[in-house]
């Protein structure tokens, strides 16, 4: 399953080109789908069912009791060492808890959404959506169980497939929703639903075939109490800290909903979606280097698990302070584009929380080694830390400055989260090259005034799609020209630094 002879090079290059290609197809697929729910329905109608969903994924996160990222840990360490017996039974295990809960959970929510629907949601009218929302909740988490072997395996053309279709499956259904006027709330849901059926199909039927028969059918599960209870502690670990990024998200989302009304809850959802734009094209990275730092962490190969930590720190520092100043001045222009301009808000809040993107990027780096290390109890401390001074944050900037202030909490949380994490990976780092840091510093400081004078001196404000484009268009050439004339040496030592890291 494991491939012991492919070097990084081939590890990052290779299999990136898979995670790529799919993120280019899924992305706007995605965006595609938000894009015609929000012109259906507008923010009112986006902040129902993105609330609902919103609601659902804070209740995914701990759903699976932690074992998903505890099969990541754990099953590359017994496949290297061909002990498929134990691999055989943490899977069996995690299948069963999964299941059990999803069911349970899912039994709960049928019972007490018409409570939720008055006293959480404040809309009496969304009874049955939470029902449905029951539903899409199995099907999420059967989602992610059928495609854990596609991640430990390192297999991203499967995995990367199963979530391409899922996410078409939504779209069609969405369009053809869209097409005859059909839309709604309740119907946009069960799209949602639809689409992750067709998902988890296609991820257990490659499950099943490829690596199931190949490498588990004949194989009997070999139970070990030592290995069980620290997959368990591990996995309890995971538990208390969720997906860091989930938590926080979701946890904000859930006190709009509680504070304001869906009208601000869907301005924030589609900030979200703006916000997470420049992840379509880096969140493959940030997946894939899970499993490689802990197959080195398993090969104890701390050397080029520092070289990674060191380059990946500095690259992704970079591009934050670059795409930090485009989303701040451009947030409006990419609300107006995408979402048309009754979403003008999103645009302004994401100003709030644009400057502190260059944390949040750290931080994924971080978390990946902590977990890929075995570290999980460390991301429960740091997340038992930094989760109440999030919601205290959000309740403070929400009563002041409305939906606004949520996202300022937020970024102003990444700070401490970065910190944290930061000394929790001391062993991993190996020194931090300022000098083309601080280079780009200026190189931004130049293209925000070009960009400041493109938007104050030729459109004061953007009132259209087209001229939307147009101004995201022109500032997204200046930028690039600035960033490529002056990290040419940096770009090709970054190249030379993965076909050296064999």
């Amino acid at each position: 399953m494991l491939n012991s002879e492919e070097t990084l090079a081939q590890k990052f290059v290779k299999k990136g080109l898979w995670l790529y290609l799919f993120t280019i197809l899924i992305g706007p697929i995605g965006y595609l789908i938000k894009i015609l729910i929000s012109e259906d329905l507008g923010p009112g109608g986006i902040g129902l069912i993105y609330g609902v969903i919103s609601f659902v994924t804070l209740l995914g996160a701990f759903n699976d009791l932690g074992c998903t990222e505890s099969l990541n840990y754990f099953l590359p360490k017994y496949i290297i060492k061909n002990e498929y017996g134990k691999a055989k039974y943490l899977l069996k295990l995690t299948l069963i808890l999964q299941i059990c809960s999803s069911l349970l959970i899912a039994i709960v929510l049928f019972f007490i959404a018409p409570w939720l629907a008055t006293t959480y949601f404040h809309e009496p009218q969304i009874i049955e959506i939470l029902r449905i929302a029951g539903l899409y909740f199995i099907g999420i988490n059967l989602f992610h169980i059928t495609t854990v072997l596609f991640s430990v395996s390192q297999d991203t053309k499967l995995q990367k497939w199963s979530e391409f279709l899922k996410i078409l499956s939504i779209a069609v259904g969405t369009l053809l929703l869209w097409t005859i006027d059909r839309g709604s709330v309740e119907y946009y849901m069960w799209a949602w639903v639809w689409g992750t059926l067709i998902g988890c199909i296609f991820s257990l039927y490659f499950s099943y075939t490829r690596y199931y028969l190949l490498y588990f059918a004949g194989i009997k599960s070999e139970k070990n109490l030592t290995d069980r209870n620290h997959f368990l502690r591990y996995a309890f670990a995971t538990l208390m800290t969720a997906n860091i990024g989930v938590i926080l998200s979701q946890v904000d989302m859930q006190l709009i909903i509680v504070l304001l009304d869906p009208l601000a809850t869907g301005y924030y959802s589609n900030y979200l979606s703006l916000l997470n734009i420049p992840f379509i094209f880096i969140s493959p990275l940030f997946s894939f280097l899970f499993p490689v730092i802990s197959e080195l962490h398993g090969r104890e190969d701390r050397v080029k698990m520092e070289h990674i930590h060191r380059e990946f720190s500095l690259y992704f520092s970079i591009l934050g302070i670059w795409l930090s100043l485009f989303l701040y001045q451009f947030g409006e222009s990419l609300a107006v584009l995408f979402f048309g301009t009754d979403f003008r808000e999103s645009g302004i809040i994401l100003g709030y929380s644009a400057f502190f993107l260059t944390f949040l990027l750290l931080i994924q780096i971080n978390f990946q080694f902590l977990a890929g290390t075995g570290k999980i109890g460390a991301r429960a401390r740091i997340l038992a830390i930094v989760l109440p001074i999030n919601i205290i944050l959000n309740y403070i900037f929400i009563r002041l400055y409305g939906v606004a202030g949520s996202a300022l909490a937020v970024g102003l949380s990444w700070i401490p989260l970065w910190y944290l994490s930061y000394r929790a990976t001391h062993i991993h780092n190996s020194g931090f090259d300022w000098v083309p840091f601080i280079r780009n510093t200026i190189f931004v400081a130049i293209s925000g005034s070009i960009s400041w004078y493109i938007i104050h001196s030729i459109w004061l404000q953007s009132q259209s799609r087209v001229e939307s484009a147009t101004i995201i268009g022109i500032a997204m050439i200046v930028n690039l020209t600035i960033f490529i004339l002056g990290n040419r040496s940096l770009l090709k030592n970054a190249w030379w630094i993965i076909r050296k890291n064999r």
